[in-house]
């Protein structure tokens, strides 16, 4: 009976635990996590993050940027199940990939997680290598068609001048 009574026991003080655990738990959500943009030099990309609250209680977000990026708001409280946009601006300089931290913050513990931007950078000014391309094979194909061109024309007159004689 006495061990039948510290079983119980114990099995009610575990699922009490794992039920306070499973109530202090923080989550995050990240609407867009990556985006990866294909632009020009020095194009100027205006975007946002789409971060939502999922939890039943509210929570203070905390936004970290690289140097590079600017950010409308950093610091804010999302209630619960509420989602907010912030929008960004990042002048594409070069190929790079950046990271936004975002930082959920709650009673008794924090979780971070990063919106990933991904750049592309091209130079507008700069011959793309496939048009490079194309245009080194028109000019053999036009160069061909001339050759064979010259040469028909002069095999023709040979071929009179065979005739006549």
């Amino acid at each position: 009976m006495k061990h039948q009574m510290k079983k119980t026991i114990l099995i009610l003080i575990f699922t009490i635990l794992i039920s306070i655990n499973t109530i202090i738990a923080l989550e995050g959500t990240l609407i867009n996590p990556s985006v990866t943009f294909k632009v020009n030099e020095s194009e100027i990309i205006n975007h946002h993050i789409s971060i939502e609250n999922p939890n039943n209680f509210s929570v203070n977000i905390s936004i970290t940027t690289p140097k590079d990026i600017e950010i409308n708001e950093n610091e804010f409280e999302l209630k619960p199940k509420e989602n907010k946009k912030i929008n960004y601006t990042i002048i594409a300089e070069n190929t790079v990939s950046r990271n936004i931290g975002i930082t959920f913050v709650g009673e008794r513990n924090s979780i971070g997680l990063n919106h990933k931007i991904n750049l592309i950078v091209t130079n507008k000014n700069s011959i793309t290598p496939y048009i490079f391309y194309y245009i080194i094979i028109f000019i053999i194909v036009i160069l061909v068609i001339i050759v064979m061109f010259r040469l028909m024309k002069g095999g023709i007159k040979r071929n009179e001048k065979n005739n006549i004689s």
